[in-house]
Order: C-alpha cells, then sequence, then structure tokens
C-alpha cells in the first residue's frame, strides 16, 4: 500500500500539511538507543522501528488509557 493511498485513507488531504516523523531525542535517550542497538546487534533505525511496532501492540492489547498515561508521564519527563 503506497504512503499517498494511507494518507487519502486517513484524511490527509493532497498538499496539505506533512509531518516529520524523524525522532528527536536527547543526548540520555540517544545513547541508550545505540547501546541497546549495540547489544542486539542490529541498526539503530530498525530497533526504533520495532519498539514503535511493539508499543502499538501494547496500545492495542493493553488499556489504551494506561498506555497514554504512560507516554504523557515520559513526556513530561523530558
Amino acid at each position: 500500500m503506497s504512503k499517498e493511498l494511507i494518507k487519502e485513507v486517513i484524511g490527509i488531504l493532497p498538499g496539505g500539511h506533512e509531518y516529520d516523523m524523524r525522532p528527536r531525542y536527547d543526548a540520555n535517550t540517544y545513547i541508550e538507543i545505540l547501546n541497546l542497538s549495540k547489544e542486539m546487534d542490529i541498526k539503530p533505525n530498525v530497533l526504533l522501528r520495532l519498539l514503535t511496532k511493539l508499543q502499538l501492540e501494547r496500545l492495542r492489547e493493553e488499556s489504551r488509557e494506561t498506555v497514554i498515561k504512560s507516554i504523557i508521564r515520559i513526556q513530561q519527563q523530558n
């Protein structure tokens, strides 16, 4: 499925705002990601995709409210 088709399905109009999906990290988080990547012997970008997928699975399986509260708590710590 193309990105354009996905955007159309979820209602993002052509020529509309495109969200920058590149992650931004503080130094400590960046170091944690690189260390985990090295420990697991996988590339950092692959690790980030897997972590995102894992979190989305948790969102489906666990209480959505619990996961959202956890995300907000982490965001407020930064």
